[in-house]
This record gives C-alpha cells, structure tokens and sequence, in this order.
C-alpha cells in the first residue's frame, strides 16, 4: 500500500517486521496506522498472505465495523486500477470472513471451530450480563442452601462467621461475575506451591471451585456461555491441546491489538500462548495514558510489564497530533508532565510529549481557536450549569458556533438531568449519549407499577406507584383517604373509595375498570399485547404527546415494548418483571429523538467520549469524586493475594481499602497483605489522572472548565472535601494550591488561559426566571426544597395561582385545598377549570366543555384546526369520560373558531409553547401559573388565554387579573417582554387584550394577604 500520508513514525510501523509494541497518544491516527499495517501485511506481493491469516482485535465492535468499513472502501478504490484490480478482487472477496473483531468475538469463533475438543455444541448461546447474574444468582442460593443443610457444613458455618449469610452471598456472585478468573487462578495451586494455610481463605476456595463447577455444568446442559467464560475455555483450549495451539499459531501470521491498555491478565494470557509459539507476530498498540477501565477488568500493569519487553527497535512511539490546536498541544506538554510525574510507578504511566501534526488542511481550525477557559466559581451544580450554557449560547451568538461544536464530558450521570432541564431551558438542543435511567423514566415507571400491581394485587408498593403515576386520577391525599377505609390491603380500599364517590368522578370510576379488565386479560395476554391493551385503554400516547418532552417519552415507550416482545410464554409476565428489578444489571439507554450526527450538544460521560474529539470541551463540576468503589474483596494478580471485607466484629460491606487486618494470603509467596490496600489506592488515584487527560484531549479547539463550591449540609456547614480532578489541577500549576477554584495569574499559562466573558448572568434563557433580587424571585420547581414548609402547610400553602388569589370565600377552603393539592402533585394544568364550579358556580356542562376545549386547543392550536373531527375529540375525551353532549359541544366550539386569524399566527409562531407552565417565589409562596399560548411572532412574544365562555362581565375583573398575573410571571423571563396579554373567548369569537400596569404588584400583595386571611388563618 501507498505510504503517501504517513509520517515518520507511521512509516516505521510499516517497515519493521516482527512483533512491534506501538504508544499512540491521542488524536496521533492510530486507527489510520492500523489500517495501514492490516493492507502491508497482506499485500506482501511476494508471500501474498491470506487475508484470513492476519487478526486484528479492536476494543469494541464499533471499532471492528469501522476498520472493515475502511478497508473495503480502499479496496474499492484499489479495485478501479489496473495493476491493483486483481489483487484488490483477492482481498475483497475475502473481507466476509477476515478476523476483524472483540476478543470475545475472536474467542468464540475459535471456540465454535474447536468445539468438540472442549465438549461444547458449535451453535451455544451467548448469555447477557442479565441472565448470566440470573444463573449464578439462582445457583449460589441453592448451593449455599444445600451447603448449610448438608452434613459437613464446617466450611460454610467458618464463612458465615466471617461474612454473614448476605455478605457471603454477595461474595460468591461477585466472585462468579466479576472476578471469576482471578480467584480460579489464585486457588489454582501451581508446581511447587502448597494450599493456602488460611482456614477462611481454604474454605472460600474449596466452595468457589465447587459453585463454578455447577455453574459450568449448568452452562453446558444449556448450550450456553458468558462472556468470561469465552475466555476461560479459550485459554483452556490453547493450554490443554497442545496441537489446536500449533494449528491455530500456523494460521495465524500476525494479530493486531488495538486499544492494548484496556487489555485485561485473561485476555493478555491468551495472547501469550500465540507469542510463546514463535510463529506469530504481535502488534500491541495502545496509550497508557488512556487506560481508564479498570471496573472492566483492565489492567495498566499488563501494558507496562509488556511494553518493557521490548527494546527500541520495536518501540515505536506516535507523537504528532492531528486533532487539537497547537496551543493546546502546548498546553498538553506544559500542564501533563507535572500531573503524570517523571518517575511513574507499575501503576503509572509517563506522559510522552505531543507534537503538532501537518496536513492539508491547516485552516481546519477557526480564529479563536487555542483556549482553556476557567468559567466563574458557582455556588452548586445546578448554577454551573447555567453558567456552561450561557456561555454556549454566548459563542453561538458571538463567534457564530453550532451546538455540534460542544460536547459536556461527565465523570459520571448521577447529576445529568440538572444538566438537560437547563439545556432545555436555554432551548439548546442535545444528544444524551448512554443515559442509563431508562427504568427510572416516569413514563416507564407508570406502566411498570401496572404490571406489578397487576401481577399482584398485594404489592402495596405498586400500587402506591402506580395511584402517583402518569396514568392515575388520584391525588396523594386520596390515597391515605384509601388507606383509611382498609389498613390491610390498598387495594380494597381503592375499591371501597371509588364506590364511595360513585358517579361524582366517572375518570376515577373508569381507572377502576380498566385495571379491572387489565387483571382479567393477564393470563391471556403476552406482556407486549397487555402493554399495549392498557396504552390504549388508558391514551396514554396522547397524555405523553401533552408533557413538554413528550417526544421522547413516547419512543421510551416504544423501546419498552421492543424490549417487552421479547418475552412470550406463560411465564412471560413473570420473567419481564424478573429483569425490570435488575434495573442495576440492565443499563438500557433511554430512547433518543436527535442523533449523534445531528446539530446538537453532546452529553456524555468521559468514558463514552473515549475515542472521539469536538471543537469545544465542558468539564463541568470538577470538584465532583465518585463514591469509592465498593470491594468485598480484592485481588492482586501479580502476586496472587485475596484480600477479603468484613470479619464477624466488622460491619457488613465495608470497603477494605479502609480496613486494617482482613486480608488472607493464597500462597506462600504473596507480599505483605497491607501493601494491597497501597495497592488499590495508588491504582484510582493514577486512572483518575488518566480520566482527565482522555477528557482533555477530545478538544480540537477550546477547552471549558467548571467549578462548584463544596454543598452544605443541615447544619449550614461545609459537607467534607470532594477531591475529583481539582487535586490534579493543584498540580499541574493551573489553580493555586490550598484554594478551591484561584487561576494562577503570572504562570506559564498566562497566554493560553481565557476568563470567561463577564456577562454570563445576563445571557438568560427561553423561560429562565430572573436573578434573586427584591421581593420576587425566579426559580425553578426543582430548585426548591419540598420541605420548605410544615408538612400539614406544604399542599396549600406553598402554590398560590390566579384562581385562588380570586375565590376567597372562606366555605370554599376545604375544596380550594383539595384542588391545590392535586395542583402541586401534577403540576400541569391551570386551575381555573377545577375552581370555575367553586367560584362561579357554573351550571351544566360547562366545566366539562371548557375542560376538553382546552385539551384540544393544547393539542392542536397551533396547527389546522379545520382537520379536527368527532373522532379526534373522542379520542382526546376517552380520559375524562364525559358524555357524549360535551363532545358535540366541544367539536362545535372548535369549529365556530377554526378560521379565525390568531390560529393562522399561531401556526405562523415559532416557538409556540403550549401550556407553559411558569413558577415564581415571592415571600413564602411560589406563583404557579400555566399559560395556554406563549409564541413568539414578529419580533414579539405574545401570550394567548382561551375562554371557552362568553365574556360575562361578572368574570371580566378576574379575568384580567389573571392575565396581569401572567405578564408579572413572564417578566424577566423572555425578551422583548410581552407588553400584553389577550384573552380569546370562543362562543363569541372575540378578543380582549390586557396590559400591564405599575400598580399590580401592590394589587397582588393586597390578594395574597386576603387569601391568608381566607384560608391559612
């Protein structure tokens, strides 16, 4: 293959032959020199290899795609000239079946050629990480049950006393699960080592290897293997059949390792017994310095013992940097060397410096680009990141950026939804990549609870869940008043409250019914069928299509029940409910409206940003420190040592890196236990550093920095130190020692650091509340505390909205807190529907008409109203179940208003945001309001309030009040300030605008004082 394009030390890749170890640093084309090796290797023209005689073993099986992908694409190109067309059609037809994969790919697809020799079906199964821990777990508790009730329990009785029955339990699932290898190996004896002399350590052994052997046996009659267990027989294979290991080293001429850091002591003993035979060539290529794995099993010692066996003929070092700007290459050179340190130990690693690589394209980068940005010091996490997308927002107005541009990098996504409610609230859109809380979802919580309690009526917990979800009709205090009319089952009393009301609520009536029927239909349904069954019965499409992220929840839903299709049978029911209460196993990503490759800001956590690169870089919440992993029990691989948690004084799960005296030896020859907790500190701290360059490195352009203050506690005092990467930043000269977030003003970064633009504060979003200033304040729901007040205070003291500032009247008290209640639970719709029959005592139908005209007026009020038929209002009334009068009525108003000109600048409006709801503190209270319209046309911002009655001049001062009420809510909020409110009552066709005056905040303390003296008093 052509070497144009290469660079020194790519070309040296090319030309030695033999084994080779290659450091690529970021951003240096490691994948490029890869390829490049692949197509040296096997277009040798004169040995022509096989194409099918050379491995490459990639990390992920993106990786192996990709690489295929390139090689195919060259080939085609190859295959158009002359000369080469020949060849080209060699290797092509060839590239279905080339060795291009994971190592557990590679593994099974020897394991499936050999299969006879180790007693396994050619076509078993592969388990996922689900019903692997399903079957240890199944198998330990029946082991140990069968153990403690044997005749010979002595063994299992000296672990009890060590571990109690939980913690033993636990021991041995992790021990199968995550660290099966290690502990086989260490209780493997070897030629001329004795048995541990250990009692406890004895008798874990004996009992491991005994579980493990069921385990296995339990695989084989299934026709099934994990994903360790791939390796495990692979090794096996190689060490016990010494002519399949000649064969396979035969065929193999040479195997590359990419991504070689994140090479585990399993995979790397595989890849010895090639290397022991002589007859293979291996290529290891890979960064120390971004070896950040190790809760997968990776080990940097493996890539250091293996790098120092070779000398400097086959050590080959890429250095030049096509990705990121040469300032902060330079920045790279200056801050790394001080945080990795010259001298690093076995569990370190020493930066190698980078240099700027030369392309074609040297205007690849744009006029400011170079940066390293410290971004203000915020008092939380949540200011934080109001203060990265303010400044985001301020680069795409200033320097005319994308939000492609931007990518936010997390330590982990514990924190995330604070993160995307304030993208969303600056209207940026973003990509979540490997969001895990999928089972956490409301919208999948709602129908899980249904299933659960339908399943079991009994499970008093679904059913709470499900009475507080999505689908239900209920408030909290209906639920205690149930809980009142049957203390044993609640069930019953569900039962016995909706007969109660009887016809007074036919929505609470009809929700009875459903589940009803639902619980009928169980036995007959599969899990998918009743899931959908009750997504009918229940429109809960349509309920989805109403939430402000409404999109996205819908294709969450779609993805349950993808992934709930996949269950059939009689047990099907039971089975998914198995697999949704190991929400800890399955990490199911949630469902993604925008794509990777769409205009948007990147969130995502370091680990998944591993390998790709972005223009801008966030690092927000830089004082943030992951929780200590937690250990019940340590292994040291070189020295085959187990270190075991907890003992019978000890407290149950304490992690052993704190511990003094529990480590056990498993052979004669391990080092002084006491050196292993050393061990294990050392290992975090130096992987903490690598974290931080692979984050750093991902920039092109800019790197963006973030800090929060410590949180306090109950008391009001500092909660202890949080470390993170600001340790690190210490050390690198980039913040003053001793201080939590001090630049070093005169260092040798004074001409890369960049303040941040004084003016973040002002940068305000769509529907951000002002600045705490004066008398009335915006914050967000979430931002404030829900014990703010007495509980017995809290339903109708903390929410006040227009409907309660106007119904004073002191018999209306106990039904005005009823309603409030609910109000605060759901948080949704405005309250003036509910209190209309209160205040004003409404006759007829009427609340019930104006109830679901707003429902489609919400839905569809900003598209063609024309297209709206009887159909569609019956679809929208299936949840609220009002006869068949208020749908007539309903369509009727709907189409009296259809042409009318405030539709067509609706449907003109962008954005158009319908039933916004706003909230905003004055005192101790919290003004809730939601708007029906709040669009944005001509330059203006406008806000829109349906009435579906005549403009009765009883009503017209309250009215008016709520629209003022409105205007104050908004002020602050969006720019330009809407100057007006109009109110559109349907019946007549007619508008009436209300502006905003001075003298309304003084009119609104004068309500607030009346309302107390009404109702709290």
């Amino acid at each position: 293959m052509s070497e144009v394009g290469l660079n020194a030390s790519q070309k040296r890749i090319l030309e030695t032959e033999g084994s080779l170890f290659v450091s690529a640093g970021a951003g240096t084309g490691k994948t490029h020199a890869i390829v490049e090796k692949f197509f040296a290797l096997i277009q040798d023209p004169l040995k022509r290899v096989d194409p099918l005689s050379v491995a490459a073993i990639t990390f992920t099986k993106k990786a192996a795609g990709e690489m295929k992908e390139r090689i195919i694409r060259h080939l085609e190109d190859l295959s158009g000239k002359p000369n080469m067309a020949t060849e080209a059609e060699r290797i092509l037809n060839a590239m279905p079946f080339v060795w291009i994969d994971t190592i557990h790919g590679f593994c099974s697809r020897i394991l499936r050629e050999f299969s006879l020799e180790m007693n396994l079906d050619p076509s078993f199964e592969v388990l996922n990480e689900y019903q692997k821990e399903r079957k240890i777990r199944g198998i330990v508790l029946r082991e140990l049950d069968q153990e403690i009730g044997g005749k010979k329990p002595e063994e299992v009785k000296l672990l009890l006393n060590q571990f109690r029955l939980d913690g033993l339990i636990d021991l041995f699932i992790q021990a199968l699960s995550r660290k099966r290898f290690e502990v086989w190996d260490i209780f493997t004896p070897r030629a001329g080592e004795s048995e541990p002399t250990d009692e406890v350590a004895k008798a874990f052994g004996n009992l491991f290897k005994r579980i493990l052997a069921v385990y296995e046996e339990e695989c084989a009659r299934d026709n099934a293997v994990d994903f360790e267990a791939l390796l495990l027989h692979t090794l096996r294979l190689l060490d016990e059949h010494e002519g399949v290991r000649e064969h396979l080293a035969e065929r193999f001429h040479a195997i590359i390792v990419d991504e070689f850091q994140d090479t585990n002591v399993l995979q790397k003993r595989i890849l010895d017994r090639f290397a022991e035979c002589g007859k293979t060539t291996l290529i290891y290529v890979g960064d120390g310095k971004q070896s950040i794995y190790r809760f997968n099993g990776a080990e940097i010692g493996v890539f250091n013992v293996t790098r120092e066996q070779f000398d400097e003929t086959r050590y080959v070092t890429l250095e030049e940097n096509y990705r990121s700007h040469e300032k902060l290459i330079d920045f790279y050179n200056r801050f790394f060397p001080k945080v990795f340190g010259n001298q690093p130990d076995r569990y370190g690693i020493a930066y190698e410096p980078l240099t700027p690589g030369k392309t074609d394209k040297e205007d690849r980068f744009s006029a400011h680009a170079g940066r390293v940005r410290l971004l203000p010091k915020a008092k939380d996490f949540a200011e934080e990141c109001f203060n990265l997308c303010a400044y985001i927002t301020h680069l795409i107005d200033k320097e005319h950026r994308q939000p492609k541009d931007f990518a936010v990098l997390l330590r982990a996504m514990t924190a995330v939804d604070t993160l995307t409610a304030v993208l969303e609230r600056y209207g940026l859109p973003y990509y979540q990549v490997g969001s895990t809380n999928f089972y956490r979802r409301p919208e999948i919580l709602s129908l899980l609870s249904l299933v659960r309690a339908l399943y079991n009526p009994a499970d008093e917990y679904a059913l709470v869940q499900l009475l507080s979800s999505y689908l239900s009709p209920f408030c909290e205090e209906e639920i205690l008043e149930m809980r009142q009319r049957d203390r044993r089952f609640l069930y019953t009393g569900l039962k016995a409250y909706v007969k109660e009301i009887g016809s007074t609520d036919s929505q609470k009536g009809l929700f009875l019914e459903r589940i009803e029927g639902l619980r009928a239909h169980l036995p007959l349904r599969s899990i998918g069928e009743l899931l959908r069954e009750a997504i009918q019965d229940f429109d809960y499409d349509l309920y989805l299509a109403t939430l402000p992220n409404g999109p996205k929840a819908w294709l969450n839903v779609k993805k349950l029940l993808e992934i709930a299709d996949g269950f059939t049978g009689n047990a099907s029911t039971r089975e998914f409910l198995e697999q949704m209460a190991q929400e800890n196993v399955i990490k199911e990503e949630e469902a993604a409206i925008e794509s990777e490759h769409d205009d948007v800001v990147r969130v995502m956590t370091i680990h998944k940003a591993k390998g790709l690169q972005y223009p801008i870089v966030i690092l927000p919440n830089l004082g943030f420190n992951q929780s200590p992993r937690s250990h019940i029990f340590l292994t040291d691989w070189e020295n085959r040592l187990i270190f075991f948690s907890g003992d019978a004084e000890g407290e149950a799960g304490e992690d052993p890196v704190d511990q003094e005296d529990n480590a056990v030896r498993a052979s004669e020859t391990a080092k002084d236990y006491s050196e292993l907790k050393q061990k294990e500190k050392a290992r975090e701290y130096e992987e903490n550093k690598r974290l931080l360059y692979v984050a750093m490195t991902r920039a092109k352009e800019e790197i963006v920095l973030s800090f929060s203050e410590r949180p306090r506690n109950r008391q009001n005092r500092p909660a202890p130190p949080k470390k993170g990467f600001l340790p690190l930043l210490h050390t690198g000269g980039l913040i003053v020692p001793g201080t939590e977030w001090a630049p070093i003003e005169e260092s040798e970064y004074a001409g890369l650091l960049t303040p941040a633009p004084q003016d973040l504060k002002t940068i305000r979003a769509v529907d951000q509340a002002v600045e705490p200033s004066g008398p009335s304040t915006g914050e967000t729901v979430e931002r404030i505390p829900q014990t703010a007040f007495p509980l017995e205070d809290r339903p109708y003291q903390k929410y006040l909205s227009p409907s309660l500032l106007t119904s004073v009247e002191k018999t209306d008290a106990q039904a005005t807190r009823r309603i409030l209640w609910r109000h605060e639970e759901k948080k949704t719709d405005d309250l003036l529907p509910e209190l209309f029959k209160l205040s004003f005592g409404a006759p007829g139908y009427t609340e019930e008409v104006g109830t679901l005209v707003h429902k489609v007026l919400e839905r569809y009020g900003d598209k063609d109203l024309s297209g709206i038929t009887r159909e569609t209002v019956d679809r929208l009334n299936r949840s609220f179940g009002f006869p068949d009068s208020v749908v007539e009525a309903t369509e009727a108003k709907i189409r009296r208003v259809a042409g009318h000109p405030l539709f067509d600048d609706l449907r003109k409006a962008h954005p158009c945001f319908s039933e916004k709801p706003i909230r905003k503190l004055r005192g101790r209270y919290i003004l809730s309001g939601t708007i029906d319209k709040l669009y944005f046309l001509d330059g203006k911002w406008h806000i829109l309030d349906f009435k579906a009655s005549r403009a009765n001049p009883q009503y017209l001062e309250r009215y008016r009040f709520q629209m003022r009420f409105y205007l104050f809510l908004v002020k602050g909020l969006v720019q330009p300030e809407p100057e007006k409110a109009t109110l559109f009552f349907l019946d007549e066709r007619e508008t009436m605008d209300v502006v905003w005056d001075a003298g309304f905040e003084e009119e609104l303390d004068r309500r607030i004082g009346d309302y107390e003296r009404a109702f709290v008093n």
